[in-house]
């Protein structure tokens, strides 16, 4: 073996692996004890490590949601297969301040010396959904303003020369309110 082999320790790295993921992790056993999770879970569910580790994964999930209701959470160490969750209906998570926070969900069972663990991913949609609502709000609000430039010009067809002034007051008036001008 080589001296850079002998280095490598695997522990150390899986840890640092963790650690580094964009998305939050946590490694769960069989009864859904949480065992080991990493900064960035802790940061979208507003909990502090030692909060976590040693406690039930119910902790992170709303009543609303826990295994009753959602099949595919009833025990994570039953996972046969790695697998996304909450890829189809919404699925939220529970934060420390009672708040929910959108997620999606991947599951990884992993075989150890010390048994099953399922390794779960989780992905914050909270920004994504924030990005759509953005976009369907600017794109409502450009219909709206198509529709009404649409409305104006159908009313100067056939419009006698006396009501032209008004008309385009009230379409300055419009645009105005439209682009928030005085």
């Amino acid at each position: 073996m080589s001296v850079a082999h002998d280095r490598f320790d695997a522990a150390e790295t899986f840890q640092l692996a963790i650690e580094a993921s964009p998305a939050g992790v946590l490694v769960i056993d069989a009864a859904g004890t949480i065992h080991l999770v990493n900064d960035e879970l802790e940061r979208q569910f507003g909990y502090a490590r030692e909060e976590l580790v040693g406690r039930n994964v119910d902790l992170l999930v709303p009543e609303a949601l826990q295994p009753v209701d959602h099949p595919h959470l009833q025990s994570f160490g039953d996972a046969q297969l790695a697998r996304p969750i909450g890829a189809g209906p919404e699925l939220f998570g529970r934060r420390k301040d009672g708040s929910a926070i959108a997620v999606e969900i991947g599951l990884k069972p992993i075989e150890t010396p010390d048994g099953r663990f399922v390794v779960a991913t989780v992905v914050d949609l909270s920004e994504r959904w924030r990005t759509q609502d953005s976009q369907r709000s600017a794109i409502e609000g450009q219909l709206e303003f198509e529709r009404f430039v649409a409305e104006l010009s159908f009313q100067f067809i056939n419009l006698p020369a006396n009501e032209v002034i008004d008309v385009i007051r009230y379409g300055l008036r419009r645009i105005g309110q439209e682009a928030s001008l005085d």
